[in-house]
């Protein structure tokens, strides 16, 4: 609480209370000229004033458009200041940029009081610019329900914040609607206290006390306002931070002293008193568990030549290694741990020591194989702070299917205040990509990549315009970049980086050594694919950024990107969620395990633990609530043969099966009902895809549905579809975005069938074929068994036949006897060959640090893609800069007005 009430006085001391007179004439010039004396480039024009003028002994509050420099991009500021009689004003006070939006210009500002509209007007690459949201603000406070679950500590903590960055304590309601198609020409008016645009051909009406549009909801996409929680001490650092008093250098100096001091009595208490061995054995074996599961789960550890899974041991680096040093460890028969029905550990953990100098500090690894482990990215509430003004929901995503499968989440990078490096999230770009930046790249059937981003083509690039190096390879729905690579190609700091965090040039500085020279010890993370194509996520107190690269380079890790640093900003949790009955009882331990309900999935309770018990955290948990910061998680794809049939109804087998390696295409069961044979298939449509939905260098047949070529287009009440879900690509019994159709025929049910194609819950496509004559019950009755709740009857002649590996000749699915397959007429199932991981931009090398670091410490403007206006819209020309000489005097501009430039 003492630090609590120092934040309290220095967010509220530091804030700018006043600033020198002016008197333009009328008060709204007044305002701009007194602005332009805070280095602020306003308009009179641009100014939208929120109340009556009361007097000069009462402040009157505005909204303006205004920007720090002309080559920049307006933003909204509330602000404060009381008018004179004589059209000047005495003072302004609580200047509050509420956008901040690096890559996009704020326009069209439109009043009601207390609601506020404007647009947001994104360049677009190859010239000219669209307009792709509208914002409403609520300038008399956000809404009770951001914080109704918030102790009395948090809304304090809210409050605070909210008066740092606005100006009011109450803060500022905010909703955004998001064009579903970028306008080049627009207008917002006032009808009846609603704001009315007028984007192209389109009218659009918003109601500000509401959030659903009043006409036009299929263009706009409202995106309300959410708010993460912190902890106390980071929510501290960050207030300080951000206050001109202390600042980021005031917060990095009391670093650096801080965890030097730490690390001196660290390292003098151990030569003291000495490392033991058996020391270091017993908090590791604290901090992982291995008491309780190394033993049973020993035999799992070893390598399977067929998977190439877990990954070898790894080698020590320090002699004399201790007791399951470079041993993995799976994460098996964990109450807290999600595991997958019928497939091998998907995680598996180790230790190694790396720093010789401190031979007490351990990196931990986090091992995951990505064939059947997905990663994916979050964006926080609050950061890192996006250039066009959106912002993420800070959630793993609440739907039964992310929540079955979800199974850890980790921190993600810095924030954008150190470096503005790029960010993207379930498709939508926040921060463009930065050159040379160390990038996980996740896309949209499943894979992940990671390297470094490359340079710019031309010379000069980056400087403000369009670099080649901006564009997002093709299915890149998710990104995140953080500084240079820590480890490539088995060499630590390649781009010769001297700051990985924390204090910039204290140490260098105070050894008298002219450059920069970071060395801070304190908690680190970092995440990394290896030589096996595994990723990884490692962690450890008490390092530097060369022992953090050293435990990955022994992990043989081909590309490594440095995440957060410092206690409570770097952990890892384990979760396994499932509808409350379906979670047997268990005994909590509170310092390191947590079981509560879902919010926002009514009816399920999700339990997890700390992936290493010696970590800490912003919050306890963290990732399985609401973030304000940007963060990883891990989900469990379902692989075959899947979970069993009820018992005594068959037995899934994918030996003797056509396979594109592993995961395994498909799976197999022989049913016998009735004194009859049904033959019952699951096919992962990502391992086997249907040649509809295939890319066209996916060429190698592993089966065929023979006499199907018209199944895509057929007419009937059931469809299949193939698209991409929480997991990669996957079947679904529906439409849906972004998905392919690959069959359509009656529903299966009283009419005759011999066949049939179905989706079970997990994406699986089921094929089903009787044996004699056709049966269209007992084919219903056994999809019902693999948990099918509607197929397609398929036609007399429409069979699945597999492809024989070593004959090339096709076979009927009991594997034995010849199926005949013309191939015009069929639709094949494709082998996808890719990896799961690989390296992003593998052509990338290294070069100097004199190269890199002035373009990549640059701003990286944002555009969006390009589009084809409608017919009734003319192209946009460039946006005006604001003027940059003293503002002339205007009329004045009254509540219930739109103010801005207009149209370009």
């Amino acid at each position: 609480m003492l630090a609590a009430l120092l934040v309290v006085a220095i967010a509220i001391t530091a804030t700018k209370m006043a600033s020198r007179s002016a008197n333009a004439g009328n008060h709204s010039a007044s305002l701009a000229l007194a602005l332009r004396d805070e280095g602020l480039r306003v308009q009179a024009n641009a100014v939208a004033w929120l109340g009556a003028d009361e007097g000069p002994l009462r402040p009157r509050a505005a909204l303006v458009l205004a920007s720090r420099s002309a080559d920049e991009p307006r933003d909204v500021y509330y602000v404060e200041a009381r008018p004179l009689r004589s059209g000047g004003v005495f003072d302004v006070s609580s200047i509050s940029n509420l956008t901040r939006s690096s890559g996009s210009d704020e326009t069209l500002l439109a009043v009601v009081p207390p609601f506020a509209a404007f647009a947001t007007r994104t360049a677009v690459e190859g010239g000219g610019h669209s307009y792709d949201a509208v914002v409403v603000l609520d300038v008399s406070g956000e809404p009770a329900s951001l914080t109704s679950d918030f102790s009395w500590r948090e809304r304090v903590q809210s409050s605070i914040t909210n008066y740092q960055e606005t100006g009011r304590f109450g803060g500022i309601g905010r909703v955004r609607y998001d064009l579903a198609r970028p306008a080049a020409r627009m207008s917002i008016g006032i009808e009846n206290r609603q704001f009315v645009i007028r984007a192209d051909d389109r009218t659009l009406i918003v109601d500000p006390t509401r959030v659903a549009p009043i006409a036009g909801a299929s263009e706009l996409t409202p995106e309300p306002q959410t708010k993460g929680r912190s902890s106390l001490i980071h929510w501290a650092v960050d207030t300080a931070r951000a206050s001109p008093l202390i600042g980021a250098h005031g917060i990095e100096w009391m670093e650096d002293r801080f965890f030097r001091v730490k690390d001196r009595a660290e390292q003098t208490y151990h030569s003291v008193v000495g490392t033991s061995a058996a020391d270091t054995e017993a908090e590791v074996a604290e901090d992982m568990g291995l008491d309780a599961t190394h033993a049973p789960a020993a035999s799992l550890s070893a390598t399977d030549p067929e998977l190439g899974w877990p990954p070898a041991p790894l080698r020590p680096i320090l002699p004399n290694p201790t007791a399951r040093e470079g041993e993995w460890t799976p994460l098996v028969d964990d109450p807290f741990v999600q595991e997958s029905p019928g497939a091998p550990p998907g995680l598996f953990q180790t230790f190694l020591r790396a720093d010789a100098a401190r031979p007490y500090a351990i990196v931990y690894a986090t091992m995951w194989d990505p064939r059947q482990v997905r990663l994916h990215v979050v964006m926080g509430t609050r950061e890192p702070r996006s250039a066009t003004g959106q912002t993420g929901t800070g959630m793993i995503p609440r739907d039964e299917e992310t929540m079955r499968t979800v199974v850890a989440a980790f921190n993600g990078g810095f924030q954008a205040v150190h470096g503005e490096f790029g960010m993207m999230a379930d498709g939508t770009l926040y921060l463009p990509p930065k050159p040379w930046a160390s990038t996980v790249g996740i896309f949209d059937d499943g894979r992940v990549g990671l390297g470094t981003w490359p340079g710019p083509v031309r010379q000069g690039a980056g400087a403000g315009g369009r670099a080649d190096w901006a564009h997002l390879p093709e299915g890149m729905v998710g990104m995140r970049q953080n500084l240079t690579a820590v480890v490539e190609d088995g060499v630590w700091n390649p781009y010769h980086r001297y700051w990985w965090g924390s204090a910039i040039g204290v140490a260098g500085v105070a050894d008298g050594d002219p450059r920069p020279n970071e060395s801070i010890v304190t908690h680190r993370s970092a995440v990394c694919l290896t030589r096996e194509g595994f990723v990884g996520y490692f962690w450890g107190s008490g390092l530097t950024a060369e022992a953090l690269a050293a435990g990955m380079n022994a992990a043989r890790c081909v590309h490594a990107m440095h995440l957060d640093i410092n206690p409570g900003h770097c952990s890892m949790e384990l979760y396994r969620a499932g509808p409350t009955p379906s979670l047997p009882h268990v005994r909590i331990d509170e310092r390191t395990q947590f079981e509560t309900t879902l919010d926002g999935l009514a009816g399920w309770t999700v339990r997890g633990r700390k992936a290493i018990r010696a970590m800490s955290s912003i919050r306890w948990p963290r990732y399985i609530r609401r973030d304000a910061r940007d963060f990883f998680y891990l989900t469990l794809r379902p692989v075959l043969p899947g979970p069993p049939l009820p018992d005594g109804t068959g037995e899934w087998s994918t030996r003797a099966l056509p396979h594109a390696g592993w995961p395994h295409a498909f799976a197999r069961a022989t049913i016998a009902i009735d004194g009859r044979t049904v033959w019952l298939v699951r096919i992962d449509a990502s391992r086997a895809l249907p040649s509809v939905a295939a890319r066209a260098d996916t060429t190698r047949a592993l089966a065929y549905l023979a006499d199907a070529a018209s199944l895509p287009s057929g007419a009937g009440g059931q469809v299949i579809f193939v698209g991409p879900g929480r997991n990669g690509l996957r079947a679904y019994d529906r439409a849906v975005e972004g998905g392919t159709r690959v069959a359509g025929g009656p529903a299966l049910g009283a009419d005759p069938a011999g066949a049939a194609l179905g989706v079970d819950p997990r994406g699986f496509l089921v094929y089903a074929e009787v044996q004699g004559q056709p049966d269209a019950g007992l084919l219903s009755r056994v999809m019902a068994l693999a948990e099918v709740r509607s197929a397609i009857a398929l036609d007399a002649t429409t069979r699945l036949a597999f492809v024989d590996s070593a004959t090339r000749q096709t076979v009927a699915v009991d594997g034995e006897h010849a199926r005949v397959v013309e191939l015009p007429r069929a639709m094949a199932l494709l082998a996808d060959e890719r990896p799961a991981a690989e390296r992003l931009f593998p052509f990338v090398e290294p070069v100097a640090l004199s190269v890199w670091h002035g373009v990549q410490g640059r701003r990286v403007r944002y555009f969006r893609e390009p589009r084809t206006p409608s017919p009734a819209a003319s192209p946009a020309g460039a946006a005006p800069s604001p003027s940059g000489s003293a503002p002339a005097p205007a009329p004045r501009v009254e509540p219930g007005s739109t103010v801005g430039d207009g149209e370009p």
